[in-house]
This record gives C-alpha cells, sequence and structure tokens, in this order.
C-alpha cells in the first residue's frame, strides 16, 4: 500500500485549506506543531491528519498532477 496523508491547516481568518504531505511520522507531526508561529496546525482539536490509502501500482505523482496538488515537502535540513 501507499499513502498520501492530508493536513487541516487554519488560515486564521476562518477559512481552513488543506495540505498536502507524501510521507508522515509523529517527529514529523512534532516537528510541525512545535515550529508553528501562526498555530496553523491548531485548527479545531488540533493537528488533523488523514491517510490515504491507494494500491502500490497507484501513480501518486500522475494523481497530484491531475488534482493540481501542492506536494509539502519538509523544510529541515
Amino acid at each position: 500500500m501507499r499513502s498520501i496523508f492530508m493536513v487541516i491547516m487554519d488560515c486564521g481568518d476562518g477559512s481552513q485549506t488543506i495540505e498536502w504531505h507524501k510521507t508522515m511520522s509523529q517527529e514529523k507531526e512534532d516537528y510541525l506543531v512545535e515550529n508553528d508561529e501562526y498555530d496553523s496546525y491548531a485548527s479545531g482539536e488540533g493537528f488533523q491528519c488523514t491517510e490515504l490509502k491507494f494500491p502500490d501500482n497507484f501513480d501518486i505523482e500522475l494523481f497530484g498532477i491531475q488534482n493540481n496538488i501542492y506536494w509539502f515537502e519538509d523544510q529541515k535540513s
């Protein structure tokens, strides 16, 4: 199985948006929340992440292109 992750972000004006991730781990979640100066990940009940699962042969890159998805990349080195 292959997975992608949808993270709900609070825009601060009453609206929300989705941040798309190809990877997620507890370490990454902790990093995102701890380094979030605008509380963008504090929407509703805190960090909200949904894992979408696909078969191994599913083309995630094509899915992203067809759905105009911008993949969030880790900014830490």
